[in-house]
């Protein structure tokens, strides 16, 4: 009975361990800002704005087009092609 009442009372520490074990890393895991959910903030490397190809509609990130000045601004072009095309239809030259 003396081995029974050790295996209990071990047992119980055990769980009151696992409780307060779990308890503390829970504690350590919540936010500071408060209960409710957080605004949406875009990841830095994927800020980059998108731009539309004037000829065939096509988006695209502005870093990877290529720009051209017609009429006075800046268009953005997805290929080589398509910008060829574009002032060839305008009647300027590349």
């Amino acid at each position: 009975m003396n081995f029974l009442r050790w295996l209990i009372i071990g047992l119980l520490f055990f769980l009151i361990f696992r409780l307060l074990k779990n308890w503390g890393r829970s504690a350590l895991s919540r936010p500071e800002s408060g209960p409710g959910p957080k605004p949406y903030q875009p990841p830095e490397d994927q800020a980059e704005d998108l731009v539309q190809d004037p000829q065939c509609g096509v988006y695209f990130p502005r870093s990877e087009g290529l720009a051209s000045a017609v009429g006075g601004r800046v268009i953005y072009f997805c290929s080589k092609d398509c910008r060829d095309k574009y002032l060839e239809a305008r009647g300027e030259k590349g």
